[in-house]
């Protein structure tokens, strides 16, 4: 009587999976399975549109997908008895458990890198404002002029936040104990520039005339 009853198990729609009456090999391919390689196809359908916001993507798609698995989990394990074999009952949980510690772990390292890059955004911020408030102080050009896009720099070994006022660029270099500024003419620098290769470009003329 049992094993027909495993065999032939009640319906009951959708709260069928939940009530633990419906087929374990339905509720693993068809609640889990299925629906997850449908919506991983939506998301990387989406991510391909340039048209899309990511952070409400990234809110909708964990929002999406954790109903769903939450479901299909909760199915899963409360159908695992409806199976000609007790052995892939313990198989299906064996996978949901996994699927489980993999979400976790995943959202977890999410969260983590979400708040470290949060707080290093934070941190860059507050150096680029001293930066800022230094020029501001031995320049006296007003901080509103001052523009800075937030990044560190290299300079070999030593780091750099670059500020930049109409023609001028300041190298802002932020230490324990003080800031160290070093300016530089974007004017004069590229006339530099010019003018050296003016002069290379002589000089190579005058070396082929001699050479001939």
């Amino acid at each position: 009587m049992e094993q027909a009853e495993r065999k032939s198990p009640a319906k009951g729609g959708l709260l069928g999976f939940l009530k633990g009456t419906q087929p374990l090999s339905t509720a693993f391919w068809i609640i889990g399975v299925l629906p997850a390689i449908v919506i991983s196809l939506i998301m990387i359908f989406v991510l391909k549109s340039a048209s899309f916001n990511f952070r409400d993507f990234l809110l909708y798609s964990f929002c999406l997908v954790g109903l769903h698995r939450l479901f299909a989990w909760f199915s899963i394990i409360r159908c695992r008895k409806n199976t000609f074999s007790a052995a892939w009952g313990s198989i299906a949980v064996v996978v949901v458990i996994i699927d489980i510690l993999y979400k976790g772990l995943f959202t977890g390292m999410y969260v983590n890198s979400y708040y470290e890059k949060e707080a290093q955004k934070q941190e860059l911020i507050v150096i680029v404002d001293r930066c800022k408030t230094e020029i501001n102080t031995r320049y006296g050009i007003p901080l509103s002029e001052l523009k800075a896009n937030n990044f560190m720099n290299y300079e070999g070994i030593n780091t750099y936040y670059g500020v930049t006022h109409n023609n001028e660029y300041f190298k802002c270099y932020v230490y324990a104990d003080s800031i160290v500024i070093k300016t530089l003419s974007l004017r004069k620098d590229l006339g530099k520039s010019l003018h050296v290769m003016l002069e290379d470009r002589i000089q190579l003329t005058r070396d082929s005339i001699y050479g001939l």
